[in-house]
């Protein structure tokens, strides 16, 4: 099914479910104001890039359109990852490593948070750099999209099992030495964020959606993991563009 064809079929459902004199009602979230902007939001990950393909900017014209958009923000193609490892974010207490020799905490702030994450982003990428055969990682998008109460994600399964394996090495490195197992974890590339309730049916716009995924996209690729620094949703850096500044 072309893109074009998908969204007709969509704009159709959505013409057929809309309601009428229905009150505008926000979530209430610290990544994505009413508006559907993004806000600050500090956090630090392992995150592998996806290449992108003109099917995947296909996937994001799609879902940057109604009727998701009028609920969801969505993030760029161009931001698409795949979060391999979760290791702080501003909601969390600060971690032993994050305070300083003289046992102050610093200002949960970007720059404030510098002197101590440095050593600990190159501890991190020493550690990536170990592993030798994850400069490319195939992913499969698993048919069902995650809509869960924050946003929507393409969930993904690493296809090589020696890939995986070693995936799961590094997290496990990971939680033994930064204070978080990061357990929840299941592989996504998130799509975009929810800033307004929604107030109609898209049980069927979600699923063209997926059934576009599933004749369109078998594979993803995405790259050698790497430490990164969140600012927001949509704006992030490698670690090395953060120790440089």
């Amino acid at each position: 099914m072309c893109v074009c064809v998908l969204c007709m079929c969509i704009c159709i459902i959505r013409l057929s479910a809309q309601k009428k004199g229905t009150a505008v009602k926000h979530v209430h979230t610290d990544k994505i104001d009413d508006l559907g902007n993004y806000i600050p939001f500090l956090a630090y990950s392992i995150i592998s890039m996806a290449d992108i393909t003109p099917k995947l900017i296909e996937l994001y014209n799609v879902f940057n359109s109604s009727p998701f958009s009028k609920y969801y923000k969505a993030l760029n193609y161009t931001t698409y990852h795949m979060t391999v490892y979760n290791m702080w974010n501003q909601r969390d207490k600060l971690l032993p490593y994050q305070i300083d020799q003289s046992r102050r905490a610093p200002n949960r702030a970007f720059h404030a948070m510098k002197s101590v994450m440095k050593p600990v982003f190159l501890k991190m990428a020493n550690k990536i750099g170990e592993f030798k055969d994850i400069n490319e990682i195939q992913v499969t998008p698993i048919k069902k999209l995650n809509k869960g109460k924050a946003g929507v994600s393409l969930r993904v399964k690493i296809r090589d099992p020696m890939q995986k394996a070693q995936i799961n090495r590094l997290r496990s490195w990971c939680a033994n030495n930064f204070y978080n197992d990061d357990a929840k974890l299941i592989f996504h590339i998130t799509l975009g964020y929810l800033y307004k309730e929604i107030e109609e049916d898209l049980s069927q716009s979600i699923h063209q959606l997926e059934e576009w995924i599933k004749n369109n996209i078998p594979v993803i690729v995405v790259r050698r993991p790497s430490p990164t620094i969140f600012l927001t949703m949509e704006h992030f850096m490698p670690y090395n563009k953060f120790i440089d500044k």
